[in-house]
């Protein structure tokens, strides 16, 4: 009677280690969750303010701005920009108007599209326990993080012809002379970069742990 031998495991499936935190799905599965949800956040924004701001502490305590501003998924989608400006009594009445602005809309983001596409293929590759799909996941994680910088660089490149064409609108409504129009990137988008690196870092930390238990196996 021959006793049987128990199956061998595939060379790129092992089950994950209980033992471990960083040998499971979690981590990296949950930077790459929080990445993507933060596209939903303003990621740029115009900042306005007038020029006596540098000029007058008074201005500068009211802290006047005019803003407008893009998420992540907006800037993928083409969005409009969401145009604001806060009331404020050291403006005049008839100039402190809702700046809503029907400035056209803007073409999708190929950068954009990439960070979120690759986001969401590296949380799924990241569910799956198979070393290749693991190493998608590295890949992912770190192409979609410089597909967010390239969108930065894009965008600041972008901004005179975008910006020249909010100072048009603007002198439509008679506030061009107040404002200073700066592209800014929000703390959002710096974090979801850092969410997508640690996503990228923390699936090579598996693959190593997994590397290690196939040795050891």
């Amino acid at each position: 009677m021959y006793a049987s031998t128990p199956p061998v495991p595939s060379s790129n499936y092992y089950p994950a280690n209980p033992k471990n935190v960083f040998g499971t799905r979690i981590p990296s599965s949950v930077c790459f969750a929080v990445g993507l949800i933060l596209f939903l956040m303003p990621f740029a924004e115009f900042r306005c303010k007038p020029p006596a701001v540098e000029a007058d502490p008074l201005f500068a305590m009211m802290k006047i701005r005019l803003m407008a501003s893009n998420s992540g998924l907006g800037l993928a989608t083409g969005s409009k920009w969401k145009f604001n400006t806060p009331t404020s009594t050291m403006l005049p009445e008839e100039k402190a108007v809702a700046w809503t602005k029907d400035i056209k809309k803007q073409d999708p983001n190929i950068y954009a599209i990439a960070a979120m596409a690759l986001a969401i293929l590296g949380l799924i590759l990241s569910l799956s326990n198979n070393r290749l799909a693991v190493n998608g996941a590295i890949a992912c994680g770190a192409l979609s993080a410089i597909s967010l910088i390239g969108l930065m660089i894009d965008l600041k490149r972008k901004s005179k012809d975008f910006m020249k064409e909010i100072n048009e609108t603007s002198d439509s409504y008679d506030v061009g002379e107040y404002t200073q129009i700066n592209l800014v990137f929000t703390p959002w988008s710096y974090v979801c970069t850092i969410a997508l690196l640690t996503a990228a870092f923390l699936s090579y930390r598996r693959l190593k742990l997994l590397g290690n238990r196939s040795t050891t196996s």
